[in-house]
Formats: C-alpha cells, sequence, structure tokens
C-alpha cells in the first residue's frame, strides 16, 4: 500500500495555523522542439511512504501514568502492559538501556502467554 504525503500544517508559535506543501516542482522537459521553446515540466513530485501490513506489532503501556521522580540511586517498581496487536505471534523482545539504567523483568505467577 503506498500513502502520498502532499502538505503539514502545523501551528507556529503556538499561535498561528500554518500549512506547507511538500510537493516539488517536476524537472523541465528538453526532449521535444516545443519543450525547449516553452516551459513544460514533468508531473510534480510527491513524498510517496509504502506502508506495510501489522504483521508483527507491539503496543506497551504503563500501568501507572504517573510523574516518576526518582533520586540518586533510588530504584522504583514499574508496571508496564504488553500486548500483540498484530497479525503475526511476537517470539521476541529486546529491551535496550543506557549504561546506568537496570532491568528486571518479572512474569506474573497467574498471567495468561
Amino acid at each position: 500500500m503506498t500513502l502520498q504525503i502532499t502538505h503539514v500544517s502545523y501551528m507556529f508559535l503556538s499561535l498561528f495555523p500554518a500549512m506547507e506543501p511538500l510537493v516539488s516542482r517536476g524537472r523541465r522537459l528538453q526532449d521535444t522542439p516545443h519543450q525547449r521553446q516553452n516551459k513544460v515540466y514533468a508531473p510534480d513530485n510527491t513524498i510517496q511512504v509504502e506502508v506495510e501490513d501489522t504483521i508483527q506489532r507491539l503496543s506497551a503501556q504503563f500501568l501507572d501514568d504517573g510523574r516518576l521522580v526518582l533520586y540518586h540511586g533510588e530504584c522504583r517498581e514499574m508496571r508496564i502492559w504488553l500486548s500483540n496487536t498484530g497479525t503475526q505471534t511476537i517470539s521476541e523482545i529486546w529491551l535496550v538501556g543506557g549504561e546506568d539504567d537496570e532491568f528486571w523483568v518479572d512474569q506474573p505467577e497467574t498471567g495468561t502467554r
């Protein structure tokens, strides 16, 4: 499936609505005498994105939506809900953290797989 993106809209300084086109003019054609004597351009270029089916898609949500404030050296338990919203099973999940990050993964005793 192909998605065409023609413009972007946003709020400039959170006050002024703005819209910018993302389409660029096609190249100037000069193959025939008519094209060389007149300004003739190829079709406009649009941004096209290939969209793949959601074969494997992981949705993650923290159960506690409160603001997390930690002091130096403090550890706090956080619970996260993971669900597969794709069409195929997910065989592995990688947790990537920095040098100072620590992860402990605990699976509940009565959880479903």
